[in-house]
């Protein structure tokens, strides 16, 4: 009975030693654990919560744009860019700052608008969309050259027609009529739907440079 006695003192004593040894480390641990399980839940509903926050405002920015209230726009688009930054919408609502700036013939904010897209959207496909309209931007202002240099940054093959066709308006600007043909006929046989591409393809190399 002793014997008994002493061998459940001794695995007593031995369990607080090692405890004394051990134990502040496992607390340690399990209090790490259990931040980071908190800390990685917290993050990802607030990863939630700012995409909603992001899509509430782009849903306003949009209602303000379809009722051209300008100053709306400008307002949402500015804080989704600001705050929003890393969201689509953000981009998004960028591109909505571009057409209005373009509707104002601001080109120099629209292309400055353009390249915030570029440079912070996460959206590759936003970002050579952004390419494309610079090109376009450019080509307004004659310089065609750096027009080519941005349609030669996309790599998205979906958008192979429309930058055939803006390249066949780098052309015609540039004088070269057969280059013009060759890649209005590209676009054109990709998009057979394009509003009125023969006739337009037609006037553009009649036109007079």
């Amino acid at each position: 009975m002793l014997d008994g006695y002493v061998s459940e003192k001794e695995q007593i004593d031995a369990i607080q030693k090692w405890w004394r040894e051990n134990g502040k480390w496992i607390t340690v641990a399990v209090i790490v654990g259990l931040v980071i399980g908190f800390g990685w839940r917290y993050w990802h509903t607030m990863q939630l919560r700012r995409a909603e926050n992001a899509s509430v405002i782009y849903q306003s920015v949009l209602e303000a744009d379809s009722q051209n209230q300008a100053a709306t726009v400008q307002g949402g688009a500015a804080l989704l860019m600001k705050d929003f930054s890393s969201s689509p919408y953000a981009s998004l609502a960028a591109l909505l700052l571009v057409k209005e700036s373009v509707a104002q013939n601001d080109l120099k904010k629209a292309s400055s608008q353009l390249q915030w897209v570029i440079d912070h959207s996460n959206q590759k496909r936003l970002q050579q969309i952004a390419h494309i309209s610079r090109a376009r931007i450019l080509l307004s202002e004659g310089k065609t050259h750096l027009a080519m240099n941005e349609l030669n940054i996309v790599s998205d093959k979906s958008f192979e027609p429309l930058i055939n066709w803006v390249k066949g308006d780098i052309f015609v600007q540039e004088g070269n009529v057969k280059e013009a043909q060759k890649y209005y006929t590209l676009a054109k046989n990709a998009l057979p739907e394009f509003p009125s591409a023969v006739d337009f393809m037609d006037k553009q190399i009649a036109q007079p440079i």
